[in-house]
């Protein structure tokens, strides 16, 4: 199933169709062949992706829900595909299973079903894959031993992590959820008279129960600092402040909010950003944040950056 708008729709073994969130009549739109074998689906809001069999991806059109149209394959044998998911970039993460060996995550292109990537994986089968739209890691959760699973982590398409946990062996779907407000470091700092990139930080994680959070800096004791934020959402940035001085520097903030501070004897600075009365009035917003640190001898500018963080704030 794929929530979509107002709707839930459905893969099933004769049709895709959709029902109201809110309850309501089963509606079918497209009746299937007989030689679909549905594995899983996926959508991009524009298009449905499905494993219609477990070797065999295609697409349908949300606007013309009349046929469906193929995307990719993989030869017919052993291997079959299990889940699909769709990544954060938007294109098509499958994952396999093969009782001959081991299972596979693979990364198609949505609209061209170009292979772009593949990984085999330390598992027996897998059974379901998502990536954290924060972080980028993808997680896929596949069997380990006969009758139980657990769940690797990717990085760069590398195994970074897993498998871990000793799940039941019968989890069909993988979702992550994140906490109510979500912290993502990137890395566009640079160094600071002290050789180092400044050290951003959070604390807090506003809540009913937590009425503010903020972000820490720890960079030269006693120097200026300048705390940046801006709103994810206007797509502007990062800066390159080479041509002012600063190579090597990004800024990586369309600053509406900012905030002059000086580090303490320990080289640390804090602001704390309240948290609103009404959770839901920033329900989904995403901030870019970073300190900017005076630093005469590190460029001409005078000043370096720390990294950025994101924070995305949900109800």
């Amino acid at each position: 199933v794929v929530p979509l708008g107002e709707h839930l729709y459905y893969l099933g073994r004769h049709s895709v169709g959709r029902v109201p969130l809110s309850g309501g009549k089963v509606e079918q739109l497209v009746e299937l062949p007989d030689w679909v074998e549905p594995r899983g689906m996926a959508s991009d809001g524009r298009y449905l992706y499905a494993a219609a069999t477990p070797f065999s991806l295609v697409t349908i059109d949300l606007v013309d829900l009349r046929t469906l149209k193929p995307l990719a394959s993989i030869p017919r044998g052993s291997e079959e595909i299990q889940n699909v998911a769709m990544d954060n970039e938007g294109h098509l993460l499958v994952v396999t299973a093969n009782p001959s060996g081991n299972a596979r995550l693979l990364r198609y292109h949505h609209t061209s079903g170009v292979l772009l990537n593949q990984l085999v994986l330390p598992l027996i089968g897998a059974r379901a894959v998502a990536q954290d739209p924060e972080n980028g890691l993808i997680h896929v959760v596949g069997a380990t031993a006969p009758s139980t699973s657990g769940v690797l982590t990717i990085a760069d398409w590398k195994v970074a992590r897993g498998p871990v946990g000793n799940l039941p062996n019968a989890l069909p779907a993988l979702v992550i959820q994140r906490p109510r407000h979500a912290f993502f470091q990137r890395g566009l700092g640079c160094k600071a008279d002290d050789g180092k990139v400044p050290s951003i930080g959070t604390v807090g994680r506003p809540g009913q129960r937590a009425p503010y959070f903020g972000v820490t800096v720890a960079t030269t004791p006693n120097s200026p600092v300048l705390f940046c934020a801006g709103i994810e959402d206007t797509n502007v940035g990062p800066f390159d402040l080479k041509i002012i001085g600063a190579p090597g520097c990004w800024l990586a903030v369309d600053p509406f909010v900012i905030a002059f501070h000086r580090t303490d004897a320990r080289g640390a600075a804090i602001q704390y950003l309240p948290h609103a009365a009404t959770p839901t009035q920033y329900n989904g917003i995403r901030l870019n944040a970073q300190w900017v640190v005076g630093a005469s001898t590190a460029n001409l500018l005078g000043a370096a950056l720390s990294d950025a963080v994101r924070i995305t704030i949900r109800d």
